[in-house]
């Protein structure tokens, strides 16, 4: 049971990373949407106030900074720790 949590948990923080890229690319389309269309075609009345372009750029950098975390441990793993593990098991 503790080893199926803790792959699950491992499973989690390796693709969590693509919930706030998610809501990065929503919230950037809302954007576009809601505020430079309207600007382009020259319907826009009133300007929105939330800031829909900031916050996809925290999502966005949340979501990258989440990405490499991942990568660099998962690249750990696999150069450092699985070839000793290997090693051990091997001899």
């Amino acid at each position: 049971m503790k080893k199926i949590f803790l792959n699950l948990l491992l499973f989690i923080a390796t693709i969590g990373w693509l919930v706030p890229a998610g809501f990065s690319l929503a919230i950037f389309n809302d954007w576009v949407w809601n505020d430079v269309f309207p600007i382009i075609y020259s319907k826009k009345e009133e300007i929105n106030s939330f800031p829909f372009y900031q916050a996809s750029e925290s999502f966005a950098q949340l979501a990258f900074w989440w990405f490499g975390i991942v990568f660099i441990g998962w690249s750990t793993y696999l150069i450092l720790y699985k070839p000793l593990r290997a090693n051990k098991n091997g001899s």
